[in-house]
C-alpha cells in the first residue's frame, strides 16, 4: 500500500503564496507523477491537505485583474484542490486508490497562523491525527471522493458564495465537473 499526501498553497514571506506560483504547480505535478506508482501499489491512498477557507473561482476575474490578494489566491488554490480530489478519486476509484482532501484542523498553533495574529483553536497534533486517520485507519479504506473536516466528513465551500448561494458545484482543473459531497 502507498500513501501520498499533499499539501497545495502556503506562505512565502508572511504573505499567502498563490497555487498557480512554479512551486505550487510543481507540487502538484510530481503528485501526478506519481500516480502509476500509487495505482501499482493498490490498494493506495492520497490525501490532499485542504483547508475550509475556500472562496468561489470568479471567471470573470480568473487573473485577479481587478484586485489580487494573496489571501484570497490561497483560498482559490484550496477550492481547486478539493475540486481536483473529487475529480481524481471518480478516475482512482476503480484501481483501487482512494483519494480524499482535508482539512486537518482549524488555526492550529502553526508559525502560519500566530505570525497572521491569528488566535490558534487547534493543535498541531490534533491535526496529525486526523491526517494519520486517513491514512490509515480501516474503515476508510474504500471511502474516496469525499472532504474531511478533521475526523469528520463535510463540504467543500461549506459557506454561501458572496451572491448568497451556495454553488451546485466546482469546475475541476481536468475540465469535468465534480460535485463536493
Amino acid at each position: 500500500m502507498a500513501e501520498l499526501v499533499a499539501e497545495l498553497g502556503g506562505w512565502a514571506r508572511g504573505y499567502v503564496a498563490d497555487l498557480a506560483s512554479l512551486g505550487q504547480v510543481r507540487e502538484l505535478a510530481a503528485g501526478v507523477l506519481l500516480l502509476p506508482l500509487l495505482t501499482a501499489s493498490a490498494p493506495s491512498r492520497v490525501v490532499n491537505l485542504g483547508s475550509l477557507g475556500q472562496v468561489p473561482f470568479d471567471p470573470a476575474d480568473a487573473g485577479f485583474e481587478h484586485g489580487y490578494s494573496g489571501v484570497d489566491a490561497y483560498r482559490r488554490s484550496k477550492l481547486a484542490l478539493a475540486a481536483f480530489s473529487f475529480d481524481l478519486a471518480g478516475q482512482l476509484e476503480a484501481q483501487g486508490v482512494t483519494v480524499n482532501c482535508l482539512h486537518p484542523a482549524t488555526f492550529m498553533d502553526t508559525a502560519m497562523v500566530t505570525q497572521g495574529g491569528i488566535t490558534p483553536v487547534s493543535t498541531v497534533e490534533q491535526g496529525g491525527e486526523a491526517t494519520m486517520a486517513l491514512i490509515t485507519d480501516p474503515a476508510l479504506d474504500t471511502v474516496t471522493g469525499q472532504f474531511f473536516h478533521g475526523l469528520e466528513t463535510s463540504r467543500a465551500l461549506p459557506r454561501p458564495t458572496t451572491s448568497g448561494s451556495a454553488p451546485n458545484s466546482a469546475r475541476s482543473p481536468t475540465g469535468s465537473s465534480a460535485r463536493p459531497p
